[in-house]
């Protein structure tokens, strides 16, 4: 349930963000490396597409592939051998095992054959695939080099092997939807992580049309994903889908990103989908849009009409909100996918209604028998304490916001809330005031922030709660402060951090010269405080990075994590989080110190 971290566009206005690296032309020496890399192990007989990208080539910038082993022959074979930079091969591993069992595929440059990359698969009789049987849906979100990006999809896997699909993506360029390329879409290990190549067939994403993911495995239907490619940086999670059924009921949503003219923009609030149409007087909906260097808000809009299509074969449906007149706000599609009768995941991806054309895409949650019952006496309100990860920006800049709203009796608000928006960065005890509606939004009004440093703002801050009544929420910022959006679960006082868990983080690393993007998805462990693991890093503009150490320590007194591995501008520096234990075995972490802006996901694994 990671969602979402999308680093929006205007954000290079906060910290003067950028890539890192670039060159090219012929005053530049041609550089060979991985844009799909190989499987750490493959099965004989098994296939795998792999992808090389030839940098600085003013020539014809494509390699020839070569598979080399003991004996040297039955190594195995490419089809095709010789492609352009970036574009995808499928390997087919050999029908016998070599003696030793390690085959070296290697890419060389067309143009300077004294240039290539390559890298050791081990050959096994059988591997067990990584994910069983089903259909799977997955989602991401974070930054591509236009702005902000969301990705939302699903696939079925049979025996190991990726049988059909579709996605949906939006950024602030297009949007699009695509049927995957199941020839060269793969799962495969890779190191302590899955790698899960999905060949989109559209050249204008990912990488020549493919998309590379690292995956960590929360459980045998759960997977912590980070994209692992040149395209982009970004986090998110694929889930076995357990229903593909038709929305129905109620659902608390949000969704992020950017407006028309690009800037930073957030909705949400609650649908509720009687058959094929939206119940009008039960749905709301509130906005927030960064314009003219400051939020501007919508509070309880109203819809006017609305309705949701049937799924197909893969949960994919298209979910049309029509606001009333009088909120001036267009007319709003989203694709959605159903990953079970708990959850959505939307993307505005350029649906022929979308008359909003913006660049958003988020979650919704299914309220169930919940919907339309939420009071201030109902158990997923009453003296419930609800743990968030938020991301997008303030009158500071770039924020990434965390901490926990305890609903008290009598409508009493406390809790803390963490900010870094480069200017301040600290935790705050906060003091206020809440308020039910029985659609479930929960509005949260901080009147006061005491403790640390002076507070990140000097006025009211308005958070908006969305519940599912099953201890979710979507959240979202709506004052003149911030526009930020992110998801909450309820907090378990008998949180223990310990034992093994799935990582997946996503920020920025302040450079001396602005900073760099950055995702990372890996297996960690922690025993009596003390973390090892790695990660699989991609900073944007930079060099991918497996199986970088990570190490580091809890302060539970301070509620801090003090991590190395993470800051890809160097991986021995430690960089520090607050972190908020939730129900689960999981937390959120933010980053709280001067080196840039991150967020953590860590969920307790599950054999």
């Amino acid at each position: 349930m990671f969602r979402r971290m999308a680093w929006v566009a205007t954000v290079a206005a906060g910290m003067a963000l950028g890539g890192c690296g670039g060159g090219g032309g012929s005053n530049y020496p041609i550089q060979v490396s991985f844009s799909t890399a190989p499987p750490s192990s493959i099965a004989i007989n098994a296939t795998a597409s792999v992808a090389a990208l030839v940098a600085n080539d003013s020539g014809t910038g494509g390699v020839t592939w070569s598979a080399t082993c003991a004996g040297g022959s039955g190594c195995g074979t490419f089809n095709p051998t010789s492609t352009g930079s970036a574009v995808a091969t499928t390997y087919t591993a050999p029908a016998t095992i070599p003696n030793p069992a390690t085959v070296t595929i290697t890419a060389t440059s067309v143009s300077d054959t004294t240039k290539s990359v390559s890298a050791n698969v081990t050959i096994v009789s059988s591997v067990t695939p990584p994910l069983a049987d089903g259909t799977y849906v997955y989602h991401l979100s974070g930054y591509d080099g236009a702005g902000g990006y969301t990705i939302a999809g699903a696939f079925t896997i049979a025996a190991g092997v990726i049988t059909g699909g579709e996605q949906d993506f939006t950024d602030p360029q297009a949007g699009y939807t695509d049927t995957l390329v199941t020839k060269t879409s793969s799962v495969n290990t890779a190191g302590g992580n899955l790698q899960i190549v999905i060949d989109t067939g559209n050249t204008q994403i990912g990488v020549n049309g493919v998309e590379t993911l690292r995956g960590t495995q929360v459980s045998a239907t759960r997977v912590l994903l980070s994209e692992y490619d040149l395209s982009a940086t970004g986090t998110g999670a694929l889930d076995l889908q357990t229903s593909h059924a038709e929305p129905a009921n109620g659902y608390a949503f949000a969704i992020s990103g950017n407006d028309t003219a690009g800037n930073p923009l957030s909705i949400g609030g609650i649908f509720v989908i009687n058959g094929t149409q939206l119940n009008t007087s039960a749905s709301l909906f509130d906005l927030s849009d960064f314009t003219s260097g400051a939020p501007q808000t919508l509070r309880r809009q109203t819809f006017q009409s609305g309705s949701v299509t049937a799924t197909d074969s893969f949960g994919r449906f298209v979910l049309t909100l029509v606001p009333s007149t009088g909120s001036t706000v267009p007319q709003i599609q989203l694709a959605g996918y159903v990953t079970s009768t708990g959850r959505l995941e939307l993307v505005e991806s350029g649906q022929s209604g979308d008359t909003l054309n913006g660049n958003t895409g988020g979650s919704a949650l299914g309220q169930g028998s919940n919907t339309g019952k939420f009071t201030n006496a109902s158990a997923s309100v009453v003296n419930q304490s609800y743990a968030h990860g938020s991301s997008g920006v303030d009158l500071n800049g770039v924020a990434s916001m965390s901490g926990a709203f305890a609903l008290n009796l009598n409508g009493i608000l406390t809790g803390v809330l963490a900010v870094n928006d480069v200017q301040y960065m600290g935790a705050w005890t906060i003091a206020g005031s809440y308020a039910v509606d029985p659609t479930g939004r929960v509005e949260a009004t901080i009147n006061t922030l005491t403790g640390g440093n002076a507070p990140p703002s000097n006025g009211v801050l308005t958070f908006e709660l969305y519940l599912d009544g099953n201890g979710n929420a979507m959240v979202m910022g709506l004052d003149a402060f911030q526009t930020t959006q992110g998801i909450a679960f309820e907090q378990d006082s008998n949180f223990s951090l310990s034992g093994n868990y799935a990582l997946a983080g996503q920020g920025a690393a302040a450079t001396s010269s602005g900073g760099v993007y950055w995702s990372a998805v890996g297996p960690v462990t922690v025993t009596a405080g003390t973390f090892s693991g790695t990660t699989d890093s991609n900073p944007f503009g930079g060099t991918l990075k497996s199986a970088v150490a990570l190490g580091g320590s809890q302060n539970s007194g301070q509620g801090l994590l003090n991590l190395t591995g993470l800051n890809p501008t160097s991986f021995t520096t430690s960089t520090a989080f607050g972190y908020y234990p939730l129900s689960g075995n999981r937390l959120w972490a933010i980053e709280v110190d001067n080196q840039g802006l991150g967020l953590l996901l860590l969920e307790g694994v599950t054999p």
